[in-house]
């Protein structure tokens, strides 16, 4: 094999985005109350948690083994000796784990986000008035307005009290069918059933086809409630409570009483009971769906037989997804459910849920007040990122909601100020090189077939590569927000997600756009499309201080350019994606031979069998089958990176590991690091991140001496080599 690109002089010299992106984009707002929901473009997703298992009770972190759990802060104890021969993420990071603190009233400090100089970068293009573009112009205006708090806070809620006051005066279920359809008038409020396109709504042919399912759900639509809904939560758990107080922090201030507010959320979750009831009464006796069972698809007469009174026709018509050749239905009792409730007798439950419903959504387009409950119901619906943290600055936080709302706005804006064509020629010339290596540590494999070896490597070369930015931009020159302010912008915003979101109903997926293009979201691979996406916000500084001599070609490859190339590409022959052909088609059985096949499984098996062996404290082992996917990503991607650094002069081997070290190292509380093991993170914790490939390769041994007897030696045979 050659000296790869990167020895030479030229490196010396959503889906459509008509998806909100970001871990938070579902949940601006209402925390998912928008029809418009996305899947994120995030890797395959770790099993569910058990949604009581983050409350076992206080936590003993002494007791990890091999390696204490040194995520956690309470671990991490002056004077330590440490040795890269024993924990060599704790010796790599102890000054930081040390120096650093998490923040009175957070959960985390650190990240494990990849965005390098991105957020610097994007903060100077959207609070500037240099650019001019049309979608730039969107970016920066909705951040004045939400920084403008000034003229929010005189506003308080009263931009809300027409919407407010239409739900108010709803006395018949004829009053609820004309509102939901007047889009206008109900814009923000739950529609009880919806539409959307997601990534997932895809026939077999490539066509989006519409999702129906039911309003986002109050409990369960977001990361942390998982497996939760109206039945299994109840009014003395501090889930229940922050979300009604929500509700309730601006229902009372639109004049209802403390009681009438109170009153509205509890007949909300009440119909969700009574949804659920129903749906389990349709249900075939003995009969449960599936885990990640498909819906199925229906025409539109079909659903008018599930409708009943609820005007399911109208309201598809209304919101722009009624021409659709078919309708995904992800639940049908549960359709057939809420509809069947659709009648004048359960009016008051119906009326409340609206309300308390648009009340848990508009939180977020109004004042500082009903802002901060918005903010402590995110976090109590298990989001742990910076809009979660008390000590993110107003500055960033009104950035990562520019970022949410407006994802090709922001990222055009980032484009608009940067010239980034040089940093994407370097990333693709880059990115194939981790394909190159990929390739050949699947050719070098002693056990693969060269039948199995031929399908890997045509997958690899097919592998598409989104770097930097998109090649297609989606159009929002449909949107103005000139003369509004922040509560209309929001409005706005959604009317036109709804719009844009309708739109791509019938059609086909555009592959050259991005599910997220910020520019400075997650690199991620896409098996449907055998792609994966490097946003330039997490690679352009980087690739500036390399070019500049300012990094070593180790440090480079060890730190986030390095992790982001060679795991994201690793990732299409992981044991999920392994089954995706090289255009992401599924094949028959998978790309190895029969044989093969039974070979992998058992590596794959003896994986999860090695993280479900490691202790993280005591009463707690990680879960193998939850972190299998990533961990595997990560191992392959680390022998990918010393067979780079095999064909490479002088490579430094120390500066590797450690650059890689210092990439995501993180604390966290001892609550969220255990709800991170049992289901909330499908990446193996960071120390194990590390520490665990390390110990895989002679490489890693050599360098450090290490030996029998040392913490960070495994036996030969009981390593994981999955090639």
């Amino acid at each position: 094999m050659a000296k790869w690109t990167h020895k030479t002089s030229t490196v010396g010299a959503i889906l459509a985005s008509a998806f909100l992106t970001l871990s938070l984009g579902a949940c601006v707002g209402g925390q998912g109350q928008s029809p418009q929901q996305p899947d994120q473009p995030t890797e395959q997703p770790a099993e569910q948690a058990d949604p009581q298992a983050a409350d076992q009770g206080p936590i003993d972190t002494s007791g990890g083994s091999p390696w204490i759990d040194s995520n956690i802060k309470e671990n991490i104890k002056p004077d330590m000796q440490t040795s890269p021969k024993d924990d060599y993420y704790l010796y790599a990071n102890y000054d930081w784990l040390l120096s650093t603190d998490i923040p009175e009233g957070d959960k985390v400090a650190g990240t494990r986000s990849m965005e390098g100089d991105g957020p610097e970068h994007l903060a100077k293009a959207i609070t500037g008035d240099e650019l001019t573009g049309h979608d730039a112009r969107l970016a920066q205006l909705l951040y004045r307005a939400i920084q403008d708090t000034a003229a929010r806070d005189a506003a308080g809620v009263e931009p809300a009290r027409a919407t407010f006051d239409a739900i108010r005066g709803l006395a018949t279920i004829d009053d609820v069918s004309a509102f939901l359809l007047d889009i206008q008038k109900s814009a923000g409020v739950p529609t009880l059933v919806q539409a959307y396109i997601n990534q997932g709504s895809l026939k077999d042919d490539g066509h989006y086809v519409p999702r129906i399912d039911q309003s986002s759900p109050t409990f369960g639509s977001s990361t942390g409630t998982m497996g939760m809904d109206a039945t299994s939560v109840s009014p003395e758990d501090e889930l229940y409570k922050t979300r009604q107080a929500c509700a309730r922090s601006v229902l009372t201030r639109l004049g209802m009483s403390e009681d009438e507010a109170n009153a509205a959320f509890d007949h909300r979750v009440e119909f969700e009971k009574r949804v659920i009831e129903e749906a389990a009464k349709a249900a075939p006796e003995g009969e449960e769906e599936e885990d990640g069972a498909e819906g199925a698809f229906l025409k539109l007469e079909d659903l008018d037989a599930l409708a009943g009174a609820f005007p399911l026709r109208q309201l598809l018509e209304a919101r722009g997804y009624g021409n659709a050749t078919d309708y995904m239905v992800n639940d049908e009792a549960e359709i057939r459910a809420v509809c069947s409730l659709y009648t004048q007798d359960n009016i008051e439950l119906i009326h409340d849920y609206l309300l308390a419903g648009y009340a848990l959504e508009v939180s977020s387009w109004l004042d500082s007040q009903a802002f901060e409950a918005w903010r402590q119901d995110y976090v109590a619906l298990g989001y742990y990122d910076q809009l979660s943290m008390a000590q993110t600055s107003p500055e960033e936080r009104a950035i990562l909601l520019v970022r949410s709302l407006l994802p090709t706005p922001t990222g055009r804006a980032y484009a608009e100020a940067y010239d980034l064509a040089h940093t994407k020629e370097f990333i693709n010339d880059f990115c194939r090189d981790a394909i190159e290596a990929h390739k050949e540590i699947v050719n070098a494999s002693k056990w693969l077939s060269d039948a199995s070896k031929q399908r890997l490597s045509e997958k690899l070369d097919a592998i598409t590569i989104k770097a930097v930015y998109p090649e297609v931009w989606e159009d929002y020159s449909g949107l103005e927000l000139e003369g509004l302010n922040y509560y209309d912008m929001r409005r706005a915003i959604w009317l036109f997600d709804v719009t844009r979101n309708a739109a791509l109903t019938n059609t086909v997926r555009d592959n050259r756009m991005w599910s997220d293009p910020t520019l400075v979201g997650t690199a991620h691979y896409e098996g449907a499309t055998n792609s994966f996406v490097i946003p330039g916000g997490g690679v352009e500084g980087d690739v500036a201080r390399y070019e500049a001599g300012e990094m070593s070609l180790a440090e480079f490859l060890g730190g986030p350019v390095g992790y982001l190339t060679f795991h994201e590409s690793a990732h299409s022959l992981d044991p999920s994606n392994i089954k995706i052909g090289p255009h992401g088609e599924n094949v028959e059985e998978t790309l190895l031979e029969p044989a093969d096949l039974k070979e992998f499984e058992r590596r794959t098996q003896k994986a999860v069998d090695y993280y479900d062996g490691i202790v993280a404290f005591k009463g707690q082992n990680m879960v193998g089958s939850g972190i299998v996917n990533e961990g595997q990503a990560e191992i392959n991607a680390m022998q990918a990176r010393l067979a780079y650094a095999a064909h490479q002069d002088d490579f430094d081997y120390q500066a590797f590991f450690q650059k890689r070290a210092e990439v995501g190292r993180v604390l966290r509380t001892p609550e969220l690091e255990r709800q991170c093991i049992l289901g909330a993170d499908s990446h193996p914790s960071a120390y194990l991140d590390i520490n665990g490939p390390n110990q895989m390769f002679e490489e890693f041994y050599q360098t450090f001496g290490v030996r029998e007897g040392d913490g960070m030696y495994l036996a030969p045979e009981a390593r994981l080599v999955f090639w």
